[in-house]
């Protein structure tokens, strides 16, 4: 059996929640959001649901990432620049998922330039957690060519 990925969710508003959702229970999942008590919550509530979810709430975006195979920034578009230069020293070859659109992976791919950035965004929250679960199954040098649109 192949050892579970660690994925941090750095923002846990809806759609953060629909990804931790999707991969909890194949995945180890860091929660990372401004608002501890926010993310403690969605860990509380997953678990509720999920028995078997292997998810833990993280109060410093660093820590998370630094802990993670793959990133997910999912916070609004115009906060991600501050948490890409939180992270960046810890992101070397670690694969980090675009949530937004497919104009905005090469801003994030320049911001975090030792890391895969690859494309996952859909209009339906559900359809991209589906892409992700593809995507965080890839290994660092396969990602880019899991592009989805």
């Amino acid at each position: 059996m192949p050892t579970k990925k660690t994925i941090a969710i750095l923002g846990t508003e809806t759609i953060g929640k629909t990804i931790a959702a999707a991969l909890c229970t194949s995945h180890r999942i860091l929660l990372f959001e401004r608002d501890f008590q926010k993310a403690k919550a969605l860990e509380e509530e997953i678990k509720q649901h999920c028995a078997e979810a292997d998810v833990e709430a993280m109060d410093c975006a660093h820590e998370a990432s630094w802990e993670a195979d793959v990133i997910i920034p999912a916070v609004p578009q115009e906060e991600e620049a501050a948490i890409c230069e939180r992270i960046q020293d810890v992101v070397t070859r670690k694969i980090v998922i675009n949530i937004h659109s497919a104009e905005h992976q090469n801003q994030l791919q320049q911001s975090l330039p030792h890391a895969r950035v690859v494309h996952a965004a859909h209009e339906n929250h559900s359809e991209t957690a589906r892409i992700i679960k593809e995507l965080v199954s890839a290994d660092f040098d396969s990602a880019s060519s899991l592009q989805f649109n």
